[in-house]
């Protein structure tokens, strides 16, 4: 259920340490036979977006009172020299762009369009613009766009424009689902439901980028997963990193069978693909490397008590495969 909250990222995966145009996905196209700077295509499904432009929203979720970041890109897909190359990133009237990137007409406030300048741009070369942003919208953001504007380097006269749509993403209730764009390392996000906790404690800041997208959460206990022989008895902890960090699991030792102790306790991993069965973490070697068929190991494994409550805490870490769909689910 909650994956299908998270499909549009899917289509500008960010991956390791953002390579950017791997985030946009549009490293490359028409390199090798193009003739033109840009040219619209038509994509799957059927609709028309440049081979030049892209631009993502991400995280794919994000809290009311959370950070979002808009990456725009252009890649100059001719040898010729894009001249006096703009990209515009264009806000609907419930984003406001928080410390953008380049002067603007106007202080930031929702609408805003965001104008910047990034000069000429060899063949084949390619330029950014970040936006961190916040948002009104109640339950889904749509509508963010880019447009790049330039001048043929190769004696062709005027302006030629594109636009590219950026992809929308929910507005989760920030408790048990969050998403936020952390500014520098040790940024944290905390989700919690039925007394199960995920907390992303922190990862480094991405260079390039003026925050580093990050989601979590809890979904509900699901009885189609299996963990080890049976089904699961935890609710499912979710965590979408673009980048190795470190996350910690409160699981309630109350929803787990009785006699249950941290060193009985399996803790299993799922893949974002939909497969029921878990694959059991193993604990992380020296160096940290993820448990074979994952992106996770354990640091640690205890059992304490918050509150008058005992828990199994799991400190992992997880080796970001990008925000996409849930990469990382966790249940025991």
């Amino acid at each position: 259920m909650r994956q299908k909250l998270l499909v549009a990222c899917g289509l500008f995966a960010l991956v390791g340490t953002i390579a950017v145009a791997a985030v946009l996905g549009i490293a490359g196209i028409g390199k090798a036979a193009s003739t033109n700077t840009c040219a619209y295509t038509v994509g799957t499904p059927p609709t028309t977006v440049p081979n030049c432009l892209a631009v993502g929203v991400f995280p794919g979720q994000l809290s009311p009172t959370g950070k979002g970041l808009i990456v725009a890109k252009f890649v100059n897909q001719a040898s010729a020299t894009a001249t006096h190359t703009m990209i515009t990133v264009n806000l609907p009237s419930n984003v406001t762009a928080v410390s953008p990137p380049c002067p603007v007409s106007s202080p930031p406030s929702g609408g805003t369009a965001v104008t910047c300048s990034v000069g000429n741009i060899a063949g084949f070369g390619t330029a950014k613009v970040s936006v961190p942003f916040t948002t009104t919208a109640a339950t889904s953001l749509a509508g963010i766009s880019a447009t790049v504007t330039y001048a043929e380097g190769n004696g062709s006269n005027g302006n030629d424009t594109f636009t590219a749509q950026g992809n929308s993403i929910s507005i989760v209730d920030g408790t048990t689902d969050a998403g936020d764009c952390t500014d520098t390392t040790g940024g944290t996000l905390a989700t919690v439901r039925g007394g199960q906790k995920t907390i992303i404690d922190n990862l480094p800041a991405i260079s390039g980028l003026p925050c580093t997208p990050i989601a979590g959460g809890v979904l509900p206990k699901d009885a189609t997963l299996t963990c080890g022989s049976g089904p699961c008895s935890s609710a499912i902890s979710y965590v979408i990193v673009p980048t190795t960090g470190t996350a910690t699991l409160f699981i309630p030792l109350s929803s787990l069978p009785n006699g249950t102790t941290d060193k009985k306790f399996i803790l299993y991993w799922f893949p974002q693909t939909g497969a029921t069965a878990g694959i059991a973490l193993k604990l992380c070697p020296t160096p940290a490397a993820p448990t074979p068929g994952t992106d996770t190991c354990i640091n640690s494994q205890t059992l304490v008590t918050d509150s008058g409550v005992k828990y199994i805490k799991d400190v992992l870490t997880v080796f970001g495969t990008g925000i996409s769909l849930i990469d990382s689910k966790y249940a025991g």
